[in-house]
């Protein structure tokens, strides 16, 4: 905001940079400026007339927050500011969770007046309110509760499940509910109504919502919705968890790749997760919308199996599996003319190949696997016998150094 000194009382300079460019007539006279001299400022442009009361100073930035304080002084003892005026004017607008939907064109004001402010007018008593800016801004809780009886469905379920995210989907819906309750024939209570329906179930978002929604259709239970998990000194929630068998499901929504930071934090999230030994499906928005048989499919109790596993390998993994095979073939034709392959090397399955016996030989291993699977024994060679299978034991223990299976579920094909 652009101010000249030189033309204002050094009073009525504090009072224009105190309230963001905006001030009303009243306040104006009340710190020693003649009408005839307001008129002529006006006249010259340093102050712009927006209403009968309303004034705003020369080059003063245009936006919501402008607009806010426009209204409020329009109405000032007469009507609290609410939604995104108010955060406009609390400075949050563009914070997280408000920045998740686009605000309305037109400020909005709760008073039971009727007059004509250029606003959207909540035609309900103003309440409990405090002073900022020169303008009288309604509490977060009746910020919440407007916005949610007040916005667009979909706009109000999206920052709905934003809000949920940061003070819990129970206690959220708890206030959504004891407002609908406290004005019975209010509009708006219908929205609040299937708003705390939605809340009640924990999702976040409209696609745990609609995964949440199909688990039920499919008759699956055993999960648990935002599920916590204490990793170290930090609590990590799992958008879905079957904590029976640690198998964690997380959905990324529509606006998934709207954030690179939270594109991230997902990715994060997601390996610290695995670090502690579970198994993670995650599905995408469209996965939801174009193809939910596949997605209610791979949640069934006896597909979650470990899609490295054989009996859950999938017609997308099963072609890197057979060029592993190959390499195995390739390699085991060539093993002795490997560099540092000729000492202890583990092979598939924990098998042990050494040379302490002359040829190359293969003994049993570990006879369980790292999660509890038993491990058939192989059968211990003869010193000197077997030279083509201890050449392929040997090859295969090198492929898996460096063929890696999916541990991402693939779709079946």
């Amino acid at each position: 905001m652009a101010t000249d000194s030189t033309h204002l009382p050094a009073s009525v300079l504090a009072l224009v940079r105190e309230q963001s460019g905006v001030v009303r007539r009243t306040q104006l006279h009340q710190r020693g400026v003649h009408p005839r001299t307001l008129h002529r400022r006006i006249a010259a442009g340093l102050w712009e007339v927006r209403g009968k009361h309303v004034l705003v100073f020369a080059g003063t930035a245009p936006g919501p927050l402008t607009e806010a304080l426009v209204a409020g002084h329009a109405l000032h003892g007469r009507g609290v500011l609410t939604g995104y005026s108010a955060l406009a004017v609390t400075g949050q607008m563009q914070q997280d969770p408000w920045s998740a939907i686009d605000p309305p064109d037109l400020p909005w004001i709760r008073s039971e007046a009727h007059a004509r402010v250029g606003a959207r007018l909540l035609r309900a008593r103003p309440g409990p309110s405090r002073a900022l800016l020169g303008v009288r801004v309604a509490p977060p809780d009746q910020v919440v509760v407007d916005l949610a009886r007040f916005l667009p469905g979909g706009d109000a379920r999206t920052l709905m499940y934003r809000i949920a995210q940061r003070r819990g989907s129970a206690s959220l819906a708890g206030l959504l509910a004891t407002a609908a309750a406290a004005a019975p024939g209010r509009s708006g209570n219908e929205q609040l109504r299937r708003l705390v329906a939605e809340l009640g179930t924990g999702a976040h978002s409209d696609a745990e919502h609609l995964l949440l929604r199909f688990l039920a259709d499919a008759g699956i239970t055993g999960f648990v919705v935002n599920y916590p998990v204490r990793i170290g000194q930090r609590v990590v929630r799992i958008d879905v968890a079957f904590p029976g068998s640690k198998v964690a499901i997380e959905v990324d929504g529509r606006a998934f790749h709207s954030s690179g930071s939270r594109f991230q934090g997902d990715r994060t999230r997601q390996n610290l997760i695995v670090g502690v030994g579970w198994r993670v499906l995650r599905f995408t928005w469209e996965d939801l919308t174009e193809r939910p048989d596949r997605v209610v499919e791979a949640t069934r109790p006896g597909r979650r199996a470990d899609p490295g596993d054989a009996r859950g390998m999938t017609a997308r993994s099963r072609p890197l599996v057979r060029g592993c095979a190959r390499s195995a073939t390739h390699m085991a034709g060539n093993v002795r003319g490997l560099p540092g392959l000729a000492g202890n090397v583990r092979g598939s399955r924990g098998r042990r190949v050494d040379r302490s016996h002359g040829p190359l030989t293969a003994h049993a291993g570990p006879a369980s696997r790292a999660d509890g699977v038993a491990t058939p024994a192989i059968w211990p060679p003869a010193p000197g016998a077997g030279t083509l299978v201890d050449r392929a034991w040997l090859a295969l223990g090198a492929v898996r150094m460096h063929c890696v299976l999916p541990r991402t579920p693939q779709w079946p094909g």
